[in-house]
């Protein structure tokens, strides 16, 4: 019996197939399932490896909507002097029914697109009504999807950005604005963001914290893509007791995230700080934002259920198209 071929998908092939709408609505899903109880997305499996490396592997199943697959990722800090990215994996999609492996796409643009599209579902439901100022702090790969995310779906009426990289910043103000025509504000430091945008988008792989948490404002939403390990964080202590703080993944961000686990070993923050998860907030279980006045905070450590979601999208785009790679795996 012949056996379907996989389709390999390239990070080119990616872009080509990116639908915003689409990906935060496979996000939107995955946060009320994942909450609910009806997928199966279970806390990364991570080797840490030597000098700073690590390995990460997020098997993750949605059911309902037969998304079955896993992410095989890794976090390399010299990759740059080989001319690589710092991460860098593969996701392999499979046949719900049987099993059979469909696609094999790139895993980091992968990450950062149903990364990004999350963040966009969380400020839609936590951020204050009519916001229109964003701020994105960093300008790698996750900073600039994530910021693709927002314009080509919620259009802020302004950009303010900051990395710590100059060179990179000039460059990335560039080019998000000659790709959206968009008001961009280059800024000099972090705080400067802080002081000007209604939410603030944080998507680095800085180890420590990335501005001064009593330059928030009230009202505001800071949204942490970038920090899912005990010993790294985006957020300081004073973001992090300036409102409540929401999360994609309770159990993930007790056991992963730096932003909670330095200061609770500190004694700075109680055992269980987290207000609630996004999806129980979608799913009506919880209150998300009560006043227009308040800080609140969210943490992403990423769910694997995002990833198979967000891998379908993409797989049936690619299907429809008849883009990518088709070879037999089986002969």
């Amino acid at each position: 019996m012949l056996t379907p071929p996989v389709r390999i998908l390239s990070n080119r092939h990616m872009m080509s197939l990116i639908d915003w709408p689409a990906f935060l609505e496979a996000s939107h899903t995955a946060f009320r399932h994942f909450s609910a109880g009806l997928s199966n997305s279970p806390n990364r499996l991570r080797l840490m490896l030597r000098d700073g490396r690590r390995f990460a592997v997020m098997p993750g199943a949605d059911p309902g909507s037969g998304a079955l697959g896993a992410k095989l990722i890794g976090y390399y800090p010299d990759n740059p002097r080989h001319g690589f990215a710092r991460v860098t994996g593969a996701y392999m999609l499979f046949d719900p029914v049987t099993g059979l492996p469909l696609a094999l796409m790139e895993g980091a643009l992968l990450t950062n697109l149903r990364t990004a599209a999350g963040a966009v579902v969380a400020a839609r439901v936590l951020a204050p009504q009519g916001w229109r100022r964003l701020g994105i702090i960093g300008s790698g790969g996750l900073a600039s999807m994530s910021a693709q995310a927002f314009l080509a779906t919620d259009t802020p009426a302004q950009i303010c950005l900051y990395s710590r990289t100059v060179a990179n910043l000039g460059r990335f103000a560039a080019d998000l604005h000659a790709w959206s025509g968009a008001k961009i504000t280059a800024c000099r430091t972090p705080e400067e963001v802080v002081q000007g945008a209604d939410v603030i988008v944080c998507g680095t792989d800085t180890q420590v914290p990335v501005f001064d948490g009593t330059a928030l404002q009230g009202g505001g939403l800071v949204i942490s893509l970038g920090a899912n390990t005990p010993g790294t964080r985006e957020l300081d202590l004073a973001t992090m007791l300036a409102g409540r703080i929401f999360v994609d993944s309770r159990t993930a961000v007790l056991a992963e995230c730096g932003e909670v686990i330095i200061p609770q070993k500190q004694g700075k923050l109680p055992a269980d700080p987290l207000s609630a998860e996004l999806g129980e907030v979608l799913n009506g279980a919880r209150l998300g934002r009560l006043e227009a006045s308040e800080a609140l905070v969210f943490l992403s450590t990423g769910l694997a259920v995002q990833d198979a979601l967000t891998a379908q999208v993409i797989y049936a785009r690619a299907v429809q198209q008849g883009i990518g790679t088709v070879a037999p795996l089986f002969e």
